[in-house]
């Protein structure tokens, strides 16, 4: 069985994703990025890193100690699900905003271009 890096590097191969751009992608080097693929496991926010990148659901790869820790707001494993999946819908519109942005930015630089 695959450990975390073995599948997150399988899934970016099998997505034609690059190591450049998801590590660009993460706020890595991709020296880190690498390194990290040897690593069975990885830090919550990175893998979820991934799963923005990547559009999949990646929760099964998880450490589990962050989703059963017990925390200081009393938030059970299903209320932190539902926040898991709530800050994962909101970092999309996120990212579907500066896609947006970066295509009107295009825009305009190819009209001042031809004035």
């Amino acid at each position: 069985m695959k450990h975390v890096g073995q599948a997150i590097q399988a899934l970016l191969l099998n997505s034609g994703i690059t190591i450049t751009h998801t590590a660009k992608h993460m706020g890595i080097q991709r020296s880190t990025l690498y390194n990290l693929f040897d690593k069975s496991r990885w830090p919550l926010h990175r893998i979820q890193a991934v799963e923005r990148l990547t559009h999949q659901d990646l929760r099964a790869l998880y450490p589990q100690s962050e989703l059963t820790a017990p925390n200081s707001y009393g938030i059970n494993r299903e209320q932190n699900l539902f926040l898991q999946e709530e800050i994962k819908r909101y970092q999309g519109l996120v990212d579907e905003a500066w896609e947006e942005i970066s295509r009107l930015r295009q825009t305009i630089a190819k009209l001042t271009r031809k004035k």
